[in-house]
């Protein structure tokens, strides 16, 4: 079991909560399953699981519910368990499967608050994002994303200790010992070519085959695209969101890593893909970061949606203050002219202003306030 962050998101609601249900969203493979198995060993004593992933029976059953109690009894019927008050955890998993009337028999279920209940949905319809119209009170939503370096970190052996003194080198700005310098920095690499979907880590830290993970990361790939043929109805619209998905690794692997939309064709704008571009976010498959005019908060009221770069979704999100970050690689790690002239022109009160690099921690650069750190403590410093 892959130790992960989120997994005190689930303990903290299960000590806070009052009638509220725990929503866990996140694209497939991203270990959503997993972590609420692992969640119901560690604090129930029955967990009534129901998938309704390719299950007409269960969602047919569930839907002819005509009561808290009549669904609890086909809920219990479709688990086989026997639900006892006080040490039942029943979990939903792909609740995107259900349609348009999950919201009915949610509002029932949290009539029960003798049980506690956990959803799951790997975003592949608007339902899932229909749950979020439930009462203020009844919900609580946790995104899952894969695995991050830390937790990378962790699954490699690299333990809490090893890693709080680097989070102490990088906050007195002294260089990290050379030992744990050279290891955090193989592992990072690592962590590049295996990526954070757990099912491929896990197979990576078994048997350190980087070609069986090749293998599986491969596999998640191709059911991305199945997900996208079967979820997207309109042919065009999926062909296109195809077409985006497949284009990321060429778009990142330009100079400046800005998707070109003339590479997909000549006569393309934002406008023709913004279908391709806000599906692949929905879903979490892919995590596209837009050019800003200006980098004051509110973001998005100077977002320019026509200048963009398209990630794939494994990497963690970031959230918080407006940190200015550049990465570089080799020795000229001190020459970012671009980053210089921002600095210059306006006084933007830029909460930190960093720059990762393969080396060690490094003296402030020619402008106060300019942090040279590894590339390894990007998660530390904008975490």
């Amino acid at each position: 079991m892959l130790k992960r962050k989120a997994y005190q998101r689930l303990e903290d609601w299960k000590r806070y909560k009052t009638k509220q249900a725990l929503l866990v969203k996140g694209a497939r493979q991203v270990g959503k399953t997993t972590l609420v198995r692992q969640f119901a060993a560690d604090n129930y004593g029955i967990l009534a699981e129901v998938n309704f992933f390719d299950n007409k029976t269960a969602k047919e059953t569930v839907m002819r519910a005509i009561d808290a109690d009549d669904l609890l009894l086909r809920l219990s019927v479709l688990s086989g368990k026997e639900l006892e008050a006080g040490k039942t955890l029943v979990f939903l998993d792909e609740i995107q499967e259900c349609g348009a009337d999950l919201l009915t028999w949610i509002k029932m279920l949290l009539e029960r608050t003798d049980y506690d209940y956990i959803l799951s949905g790997s975003l592949l319809g608007l339902e899932v994002s229909n749950i979020s119209s439930l009462p203020v009170g009844f919900l609580q939503e946790v995104t899952l994303y894969p695995l991050d370096f830390e937790e990378f970190c962790w699954a490699s052996g690299i333990g809490k200790t090893a890693l709080e003194a680097v989070s102490a080198c990088m906050e007195s700005l002294t260089p990290v010992p050379d030992y744990l310098h050279d290891k955090l920095t193989d592992t990072f690499y690592r962590y590049l070519l295996v990526g954070g979907m757990p099912d491929v880590v896990q197979a990576f830290v078994d048997n350190n085959d980087l070609l069986r993970a090749r293998n599986l990361q491969r596999g998640i790939v191709n059911m991305y695209k199945m997900d996208m043929a079967k979820y997207v109805s309109d042919t065009l619209e999926a062909r296109q969101v195809q077409m985006v998905y497949e284009s990321i690794p060429s778009q990142l692997n330009s100079e400046n890593k800005r998707f070109k939309y003339a590479r997909l064709g000549k006569s393309l704008r934002f406008a023709n893909l913004e279908f391709a571009f806000d599906w692949l976010e929905h879903v979490g498959v892919a995590l596209p970061a837009f050019r800003v005019n200006e980098p004051t908060f509110p973001l998005a009221a100077h977002e320019d949606r026509n200048m963009l770069k398209l990630y794939a979704n494994d990497v963690e999100g970031q959230q918080g203050g407006i940190d200015l970050c550049e990465i570089k690689s080799g020795k000229n790690y001190r020459r970012h002219s671009a980053l210089d002239n921002l600095l210059t022109t306006k006084n933007y009160n830029f909460e930190h202003v960093y720059v990762f690099h393969d080396g060690n921690v490094d003296t402030p650069g020619a402008f106060e306030g300019v942090t040279y750190l590894p590339i390894y403590m990007m998660g530390m410093a904008l975490g």
